[in-house]
Parts: C-alpha cells; structure tokens; sequence
C-alpha cells in the first residue's frame, strides 16, 4: 500500500524535480527522454558515484563520475520504470531523485515491415510501476496493419492498453493476431504490479479485396455458393455470407475462411423459396463492399421411383406446423413400365381462410387442387410418370399437405375372347378366365342399350367368367357391350364393341283352333324404340292363320316407314287399326320393328290356326224364272269337308252394292228373289266358306230378271207398259213380249214420257218389234202400227230414260202397214216390267 502511495505521489513530480532536499552544495538534475535519463551535476572537484536503481526490483547500476564531470545518460530502453537516482561521496549519500524513465517510442513502417512491442525487460517479467507508450504509422497507402500477439497465456499482453485489447487476447480465438485499418497504431504499458512478459507483433500488409464473383447452384436440400478470393489469410479475416428467404428482409448471416470455398448452405428448411445471397470480408474494426446479390431459388424437386405394389409419402415443407411463403416445390414419380401411379390425399390444408385460398395450389398433372378440403381425396394417374408441383403465395397459414403416392399394376388390355348369346329375358355373356401375372379387382360388363347414350357398369368378381343381363323390360332392343379388367391402376383398354338384340318374341307351333295373344313390349305405356321383335307361328297339319287386332296404335307413316308390324308376305301395319285378316300359309312370321323414336302405345293381338278353305264350287249354273233367279252349283273337288257353308253373292249391272245369300254347307242351290227389278241385269258368283276365308270364287254368270209375258190377243185390249210405269226407271229394264192372235190387231203408243237422251247409240232406249227397231227418243204418242192376224210378234223394250205405255187392240178387216222408225242398238240400265189394263194402271 505504501508504495502505491508513493508511486502515484511520485508521478505528480516533473522529471525535472527532486524528492529531497541537497545535503550538500553539489547539486543533481536529473531528465528523463524516450529511452533515457540525463543526470546533470553542478560543477564540482570531487569524485562522485551516481547510482540507479529501478523501484520494485533488484536492478541497480553505478557509475563513476570524475572531477568537473557533469553530464550522465542512463539508458533506459532495456529497463524502463521507476527509477532511484541517488548521488554517493564516499560512500555518503548526497542526494536522492526519483523519476520515471520515458518509455515512449515512435516508429513509421513501410509495406511488409514488421515491429515487434515488448513489455519492459523482456524476456524476463516486468515490474511493477513500468510504464511506455508506442505510435506506429504507416509510410504507405492502401495498407493495414497486422497485429499479432506472440505469447499465448493467461497474461496475454498484460500491462498493455490498447483498444483491441479484449479481441486480440480472447479466448475464443486461437490465433492471436487481427487487422487495424487506422492510418496509425497507438498503444501504452503500465505496470501496476510484476507480470509475466509478452510481445506484440506489427506488420504493414496490403488492403485486403473484397470476395468476387459470387455464384450460387441448387441441388437437392443445400446450395453451393462459390467465390472468388484474392487476398491473404488472416486471423480476424473472414467472409460473411449474408442471406434472406423471400419475403423475410432480415438476412442471415454465415461467417467463415475467405479461402475456405465453395460452401454448402443448407436450404432443407427453405425448400423451394428465393434466397438473395450477396459475400462480402470483414475483420474485427472493418467490412468490405458488400457483392450484388444472386437470386436463386432452392431446389425443392425430388426424384422417387416406386416399384410395383409399393408407396411413398409427400409431404410440403413445414408440414404439419405451416407453410413456407412462395416456394416452389416439385416431385418427378416414377415407377415400373407396366404400372400406374395412384395418389391418395390424408391431408391438405393451405389457408386459414379458404374463401380467400386461390392461389396456393397442388398440381397433380393437369388437376390443380387448390381447396381447403378437396371432394376428391384419391386420384389415379393412368401412366408410369408424374410430376408434382406446389406453388404457395402469401395466401398461407394452413398446414400444408401430406398425401401419398402408390405404384399399382396398369389393367391389362381385353381381347376379343367372349362371347354373347341372347335367350329369351337375358343375355348370357361368357369369357375366358385371366392368366396374366397381374392382380385382377374386378371384369368390367359396360353396355348401353340402343338408342340410349348412358352406359351401364357392372363390376364382377374375378372369380366369375360370365354374366347375365336381365332384358325383359328392353326387349327386342340393341345391346352394345364390351369387357375391360379392373386393377388397382382403373379399367383397361376395352375390348371391341360387340352388337347383340335382345330376343323379343318366339318360335312355337299352333293345332287346330289353338290361339295365342302376342303384343308389343311397352315401357311406362308407349313402346320402346329401336326394338326388332319377331314371332313365329307353325303347324305340321297345313293349317292357315287368322289374325285379329285387339288394339293398334303404332306411328303412322307413308308406307309404314317408321314404326310398323310386318307379316308375311310383306304386310306393313301402322298407325290405328282394328280387325282381323287371313295368313295364307302354314307359317306365319309376325315382326315388330320402330325406330329410333317411341311414338305410340303399341299394340295387342290374336293368332288362331285354323283349316285353310277348300276349292271352288263346281258347276255353277243361273236361271230365270217368273220370280227370281235360281242359282246352282256342285261341291268342291278339294276338302269337300272343310266347307262351313256356301256364299251366293249377286249385284246388278248398274250398281255396285253386291248382295249376299248364305247357305249351309248341306244346300247346292239358292234363289234370288228379282220381282223389285224385273229385266235387269245381274252378276252372280259364288264361294264356299272356310274357317279361315272364303274358296276362289266360281266364274261370274249374268242373266237378265223375268220381265214381260206372253199375250194372247182375243176381243179384249191389252196394255204393255215399262216397269214402274209412270214413273222413271232407276236401273236399265229389258223386257220382252210375245204376243200372238187370231186377228188383225194394232200397236199404239199410248204415252210416252221422256227425260234426258244419251247421245250415245249404245246407251238410248228403244222399242224393238221382231227385228225392227225404232228409236224411242223420236217415238210419239198415238204411234200406230197394225199387224194381220194369225201372226206371233216379238216385242222388246230396253229403257232407262223412258216411261213408256202401249196398247194392243183387235180390229175387224185388213190392216194396212205403220211407218216406223228403226233405230241402232242402245244400251242402258234395266229395272223391273209389268203390263197394266189401262194407262192408268200403277206399275
């Protein structure tokens, strides 16, 4: 404690000063200067000691100073501290000083110039209450010093004050050297106490560069940055690679050996963002220019080949705390030629807000998934590579995603190895069984039925090499199907479409009188579209068909183009009809065809087998009598047996209606009652009835009705009137008379009413007298002709136009001959005949 005291009390003295006062008239001065004390003594004739000691330490030196010497250096560049200077005669002390030596150097270095700063008596420990001072510049431009501790220890440069002190000695760094960019290098020791010794190291060295040329390559989870470095290595030099992850603005940084490159950032947390890299060196006191920076986004692409039957997972960076902000991240999946890729979603969840959520997507292929919670959770990638890519944005908050990803067998494609057969309700579908090493699921049935556009699918057990299609409610309809394998990779490549109706009617044979009903299939009341349905009917006894319309209400068309029943012989129904017809054949095909479009309720009938009719009757005669016709004929020379019945059918010329008379099948004749229509013109045929229809049809016979009579002229008139007289015949009358008599007698046209003449020669009325003719458009009333008696004369009428009434009477005496008026044969229609008393007399 004392000499601490002292010390301090000391340092208030100038060097120039003394502690203690002379106890002689010899006077000591004593200097001190950089690296020496002066000691000045007043001019004296005695022979003096000087002695020096440094306080604190055994050190002491002596010297002798001989008579009017003065002047005395003591160096003190070895040894600077506190010094005892004390002024000896004799072995008396004279005087005493006390001062401290100037320990301050100064020195100026070029490049590459070394200077080495060492605590007082080194190599030895200094001593407490030294002190010195150094000042280093530098002569050059563009260069820094290098300071480097050269003892390493716990007493790294003890005593020394200086500003880089603390960094230069820390205990972190092994390296005991560091960089100084000032123009200049100030620097002190001060000793308060003994300490061990230790050294210091300046040397001038060129400005260090900064790194070049910076670049950066992605690969996998890291980046390695590269850079170019020029300048030497030192102990606090290093080159700090300064970074930041899009969008943060804080950079990381990473320091390390300029020399020590390329460097591997790791990026695996980063995965897929945009890294602004920029290099720059720094030391302890500076930092260079700082490069540009590279903009590289980190690799966040995987490549994965899964083999058959096995699966990875994929995960987004963060998952499932969060997401990374703009990443762009990709996965190439590959797998076995043969096989599919089979993506399975556990979970995806890419915004707080999913309404907001439209630009953060997951895209599998050409599907973007961008939903908080996507309906489809699995997706089947029909081929052997994928590429997955995810971009986010700043829309994130969710925790990402993590989905699956599975190899599975490809289905095989199928042949052409089935087979269909359509039956009656069904349509039985066979096929071979699978012998590929792939692993079946399921056969796919798909069909449609013509014209429909949906499809039908029916998965079937692999176990299972057939399948029935319930028709019965297409019937008749188009089927088109076609067969594929179901894997776990989808359904195949199809087999060709093969074409197949559904059966829609039968074959089946009919006895005697046996019906059966048949009828169009009808789907929700209207019948079906595209529908062929055909019925066939046979019989070994060669029986016949009718067939009778219960109802019928198919499309109507010209032609019956559209929709239609068709029978043999090419017999095209449509549209409404009801009824009942006849098929001549011991076979009878019955189809049902529409089209494309259903237009109806269809329809319902009846086919019953019965005999077929028999042949003809045979000789078939007609002839007149007063009252009608009697018609005749034989019975038929084929299936005489078969004959339910005969039927007599007659017109008149002039009218179309035809009449019928039916009689059993026992009768060979029948009779036409003529009386309403005397003197016409009738047709008669006839047939025999069947059960199925009438026999052909005998040869048509004509013959006139009965009309007029045989007169007897005696002494009484007689009167010859057309039928209906006075009235219009309706129909052409031809009558004849015969009139015969004893006497001369006359002919006179009584009346005669006329309507309007043809003009044709064939179609006028006529009065015809024997073979004389007389034209009855030019016949008058109160025509005369006269005959002689015993004459027999033939009169015939033919009349449609014409009401005509004659008289007959006996006279006395010869007779002279009547003009008449011959006329050409006239054709016309003929209704009934009378004679009348007088003219008066109704028809």
């Amino acid at each position: 404690m004392h000499l601490f005291s002292v010390l301090l009390f000391i340092g208030s003295f100038s060097v120039l000063g003394g502690l203690l006062a002379s106890r002689t008239d010899i006077h000591m001065l004593t200097r001190s200067h950089p690296g020496f004390i002066e000691v000045v003594l007043s001019p004296h004739q005695s022979v003096l000691t000087i002695e020096s000691q440094i306080m604190g330490t055994g050190y002491r030196s002596a010297f002798d100073m001989d008579q009017n010497q003065t002047r005395l250096i003591i160096d003190t560049d070895e040894h600077p501290g506190f010094y005892i200077i004390s002024l000896i005669q004799n072995g008396t002390i004279l005087t005493t000083r006390y001062i401290n030596a100037v320990c301050q150097k100064q020195t100026q270095l070029d490049l590459n110039q070394t200077y080495v700063i060492q605590s007082p008596e080194f190599p030895l420990s200094y001593h407490a209450g030294m002190r010195c001072s150094w000042n280093i510049t530098k002569s050059t431009q563009n260069t820094w010093f290098k300071m480097s501790a050269l003892e390493l220890g716990n007493n790294c440069l003890t005593s020394f004050q200086m500003d880089f002190k603390d960094k230069l000695c820390s205990k972190t760094r092994e390296n005991k050297s560091l960089l100084v960019t000032d123009d200049s290098v100030f620097l002190t020791f001060s000793s308060l106490r003994p300490g061990e010794p230790s050294s210091l190291l300046v040397e001038v060295v060129p400005e260090i560069p900064s790194p070049a040329n910076l670049t950066a390559v992605s690969h996998g989870n890291s980046m390695t940055l590269t850079w170019d470095w020029s300048g030497p290595e030192y102990d606090d030099l290093l080159c700090v690679i300064e970074y930041a992850v899009y969008p943060s603005a804080v950079p990381s940084t990473i320091k390390r050996n300029c020399s020590d490159t390329p460097y591997t950032l790791d990026t695996s947390m980063h995965r897929g963002q945009l890294y602004q890299i920029r290099i720059f060196s720094e030391t302890l006191f500076w930092e260079s220019e700082k490069t540009d920076y590279v903009n590289l986004t980190s690799e966040c692409h995987l490549e994965v080949f899964i083999s058959s039957g096995n699966e990875t997972n994929i995960f987004s960076d963060g998952y499932p705390n969060h997401l990374q902000p703009f990443s762009n991240c990709s996965w190439k999946i590959n797998t076995d030629y043969e096989s599919y890729l089979k993506v399975q979603i556990h979970d995806l969840n890419f915004c707080y807000n999913p309404i907001g959520c439209r630009s953060t997507c997951l895209h599998i292929d050409d599907k973007n998934i961008c939903s908080r919670s996507p309906k489809k959770k699995e997706y089947l990638l029909q081929n052997n590579s994928t590429l997955i890519t995810f971009n986010t944005t700043n829309e994130i908050g969710g925790r990402g995603f993590n989905l699956s990803i599975k190899a599975v067998d490809s289905p095989p494609p199928f042949g052409e190895n089935f087979q269909l057969h359509s039956e009656q309700g069904f349509i039985n579908v066979s096929w071979q069984p699978y012998s590929g090493s792939k692993r079946l699921l399921r056969y796919v049935n798909t069909y449609r039925i013509v014209p429909e556009v949906a499809y039908h699918v029916k998965p079937i057990h692999v176990n299972t090499t057939h399948y029935v299609i319930n028709t019965r409610s297409h019937l008749g309809q188009l089927f088109a199907l076609r067969l594929s394998y179901l894997t776990e990779g989808g359904e195949g490549t199809p087999s060709g479409v093969k074409i197949i109706r559904a059966v829609c009617g039968y074959t089946t044979f009919l006895h005697h009188n046996q019906s059966l009903t048949f009828s169009s299939p009808e789907l929700s009341g209207n019948y079906l579209s595209n529908v062929y349905c055909k019925w066939t009917i046979l019989n070994n006894q060669s029986l016949w068909y009718k067939i009778n319309f219960i109802k019928m209400d198919v499309e109507n068309s010209i032609m019956c183009q559209k929709d239609y029943v068709e029978f043999s012989a090419n017999q095209k129904y449509c549209g409404n009809r009801t009824g009942s017809f006849v098929i001549r054949n011991s076979k009878a095909v019955i189809a049902f065809v529409t089209d494309d479009s259903n237009s109806g309720t269809g329809f319902s009938g009846t086919i019953t087998a019965l005999y077929p009719p028999s042949s003809k009757p045979t000789n078939p005669s007609i002839s007149k009598t007063q009252y009608g016709l009697l018609v005749k004929w034989t019975e038929p020379l084929v299936n005489p047996g078969l004959v339910r019945g005969y039927r007599v059918s007659y017109k008149h010329a002039d009218r179309p209606l035809v009449s019928v008379i039916i009689v059993s099948a026992n009768e060979n004749a029948a009779f036409i009652n003529t009386r309403s229509y005397p003197g016409s013109l009738y047709e008669v045929w006839i047939s025999a009835i069947g059960e199925t229809e009438d026999s052909k049809e005998t040869n048509h016979m004509y013959s006139y009705s009965e009309c007029g009579s045989r007169l007897r002229v005696s002494n009484t008139t007689e009167y010859i009137s057309t039928p209906f007289y006075p009235e219009f015949p309706e129909v052409t009358h031809l009558c004849s008379w015969i009139v015969s008599s004893d006497h001369d007698y006359t002919l006179t046209i009584k009346e005669v009413h006329k309507t309007n003449f043809s003009t044709n020669s064939r179609d006028q009325d006529y009065l015809m007298v024997n073979d004389i003719k007389y034209l009855l458009s030019n016949v008058t009333r109160g025509m005369k002709l006269s005959f002689y008696g015993k004459n027999t004369l033939r009169i015939v009428m033919r009349v449609r136009k014409t009401s005509v009434l004659t008289e007959i009477r006996p006279v006395n005496g010869h007779l002279a001959s009547t003009n008449a008026y011959p006329v050409g044969h006239v054709t016309t229609r003929l209704v009934a005949s009378g004679t009348y008393p007088d003219a008066s007399a109704p028809s």
